[in-house]
């Protein structure tokens, strides 16, 4: 039997690794393991029979688990406005989706791609709550229980507010102002009607056309209106008058006040939003260029 004398030059293989406590020391080592995290080394088992660990037992365990998740155990169970906000947090999540999704149409239009960097990250700052508006619709005319998700944002927000001592005015403002929002998008949330594919693409670019520093592009908004009106004569005979309600629709989107209905629908959140939403963009372009 190979016995080792401390002068780490044994030659160790998976047989022997039990018998050179010191070889196995200095292996550790040589790792770069940390040494308060390497133990004495022990030697070999003179026992084939292993000693059951006192840990196995139920109140050991027990005890182990306390200790882990002591926290939580002792944590007074107060639900307080922090902590449902944390829990709600989720709630918002696929409206932060939509955002992501809105703003990816929107860099996929020519207008954008084929412009600068800066360039684009200036229009989509100007423009993105109103894609994001139109994606919503969209969402709300595909699934229904999507009214429900928003309501209960709104419930959830005044509550808070409540427990803040917001006035109950701007509860009512921001629930008049979803409802008008609700009923602006009623053309689009409309089954029957809802916009194709082409349409939805028109009325990005004609939100991009309509931006305020979108320099060069407002010269194609004529092209845009006569591109979907030739294409609703095309695809939707039967309604001649759908152009003009989509066009109706996009100027009524200037009347609404973005800032009332985005805090109603975020609340807390819209100021994390708006203030990371050109590092958003920034993420899209780079995701998309990759």
């Amino acid at each position: 039997m190979h016995i080792s004398a401390g002068e780490h030059n044994c030659v160790i293989d998976k047989t022997r690794r039990n018998w050179c406590p010191a070889c196995r020391l200095d292996k550790c080592f040589s790792v770069h393991m940390n040494k308060n995290a390497v133990q004495e080394e022990r030697g070999p088992r003179k026992s084939l029979k292993v000693k059951r660990d006192d840990c196995s037992s139920d109140e050991n365990v027990k005890k182990m688990v306390k200790i882990k998740y002591r926290p939580y155990i002792e944590k007074d169970e107060v639900i307080t406005a922090e902590s449902s906000r944390k829990g709600e947090s989720t709630n918002i999540q696929w409206l932060l989706e939509l955002i992501d999704s809105s703003i990816t149409m929107v860099l996929q239009t020519p207008l954008l791609q084929f412009s600068d960097h800066n360039r684009k990250i200036d229009i989509l700052k100007k423009i993105w709550h109103r894609s994001f508006a139109i994606f919503l619709s969209c969402k709300l005319r595909d699934d229904s229980t999507l009214i429900e998700k928003l309501a209960k944002l709104v419930k959830i927000e005044h509550r808070n507010n409540r427990l803040h001592g917001d006035d109950e005015m701007d509860q009512s403002l921001h629930g008049l102002e979803l409802k008008t929002f609700l009923e602006t998008t009623e053309l689009l949330t409309n089954v029957e009607f809802g916009l194709d594919a082409h349409e939805l693409y028109v009325c990005i670019c004609v939100i991009i056309c309509s931006a305020d520093d979108a320099n060069g592009f407002s010269c194609l908004l004529d092209l845009y209106r006569l591109m979907l009106v030739y294409h609703n004569k095309i695809f939707h005979p039967e309604n001649l008058t759908r152009s003009s309600r989509i066009f109706c629709y996009l100027s009524e989107m200037h009347e609404i006040h973005f800032d009332q209905l985005l805090s109603t629908i975020f609340g807390s959140y819209l100021d994390k939003i708006k203030e990371n939403i050109g590092r958003i963009v920034e993420c899209l372009i780079q995701n998309g260029s990759s």
